[in-house]
């Protein structure tokens, strides 16, 4: 199988097909990090140096499966986008991941300063932090 480095060969196929490398190639590089991360193989593999090349400008890979959110699978699809102008920018790569934001509740502080902490645990597949209900509310904590 052909391999190399993702941005110089997706700079020479860039300047091979008339095309500009910017901030989108970028972006499609990152697409296929990502792929990679997820599905633990490139998103692009061929026999040899044309077999790859094919498959990079026909677009042509496997589609994500497995347990991971609707979110990630439709940022990789739309990071390895054919058409540059198609792919999204940075900032909007970012949003969508992010889910909307709740109000958190605020908490309010007595005349006395007493405070509270709450304890978070994160969710790779949603990247999303919820508080541990579980968790004791008067502990000791030891240095």
């Amino acid at each position: 199988a052909v391999s190399g480095r993702l941005s110089s060969r997706k700079q020479r196929l860039a300047q091979c097909s008339g095309k500009t490398y910017n901030e989108k190639s970028d972006m499609w590089a990152l697409g296929c990090i990502l792929y990679e991360m997820v599905c633990l193989q490139k998103a692009f593999e061929g026999e040899n140096l044309p077999a790859l090349v094919n498959k990079i400008m026909t677009c042509t890979y496997a589609p994500v499966r497995g347990p991971y959110s609707s979110e990630i699978k439709l940022l990789i699809r739309e990071l390895l986008q054919h058409d540059p102008e198609a792919r999204p920018r940075a900032a909007e790569a970012l949003r969508m991941l992010r889910p909307p934001v709740s109000a958190a509740p605020v908490i309010s502080r007595s005349s006395n300063n007493a405070t509270s902490s709450t304890l978070y645990s994160l969710d790779p597949g949603t990247i999303t932090l919820q508080p541990v209900e579980d968790f004791p509310r008067r502990i000791a904590i030891k240095q």
